[in-house]
């Protein structure tokens, strides 16, 4: 058995939450474990958990905010301990950062921008 979670993957305690956050579940073993056999070489099974992970952390956004997330520039960089998932630019992962406040003072500036766009002009 390959037991690739004993590694510091920093990102993932900040990702699990995000995820729990939207009641998407983090990938299981088995879902990790069925993407490297897809591989011709060894994967970096690491690599493979983030990218599931930040694909479901995606996929929870667009399904939670609709109205906004077609305006969303997702940016995930997947690199074992240097992977990062920002929207437009702003990181919800790395160092202190407290990704679910920053989505959502995200959404909140996504919102205002709309609102300001549809009022009448005088």
């Amino acid at each position: 058995m390959i037991n690739y979670r004993d590694f510091d993957i920093q990102v993932m305690e900040q990702v699990s939450p995000l995820l729990e956050h939207f009641g998407a579940e983090e990938p299981s073993d088995e879902d990790v474990w069925s993407q490297a056999r897809k591989s011709e070489d060894i994967p970096n099974f690491e690599n493979i958990l983030i990218e599931m992970s930040f694909d479901r952390l995606e996929s929870a956004i667009r399904e939670a905010y609709p109205d906004v997330s077609d305006a969303m520039n997702f940016e995930p960089f997947v690199n074992a301990a240097d992977s990062s998932f920002s929207i437009n630019g702003e990181p919800l992962t790395g160092g202190r950062v407290n990704g679910i406040k920053v989505l959502e003072q995200i959404i909140r500036e996504f919102r205002e921008d709309e609102e300001n766009d549809s009022a009448p002009s005088m």
